[in-house]
């Protein structure tokens, strides 16, 4: 619902919004399920990388952390 309330808010690729995607797709690694936070994250960082820019913060952490759930996936 949070993702959804940003999407009304925000722009898509608003960081807001991609922040609670992001979380969003967190939330189903720590529950087991990497294959389907994947599916939420990776357009997340591709987007991110897009409009935020390599440098930015928000870009750095989803990088960080999408990298954390691909080793949890055994995709090393």
């Amino acid at each position: 619902r949070a993702v959804e309330l940003r999407r009304m808010a925000f722009c898509e690729d608003y960081p807001d919004t991609l922040m609670a995607r992001f979380d969003l797709g967190l939330h189903y690694s720590r529950a087991g399920d990497h294959r389907k936070a994947l599916e939420i994250l990776e357009p997340v960082v591709s987007t991110a990388l897009t409009r935020l820019g390599r440098e930015h913060p928000k870009t750095l952490l989803f990088v960080n952390d999408i990298a954390t759930v691909y080793s949890a996936n055994g995709d090393h």
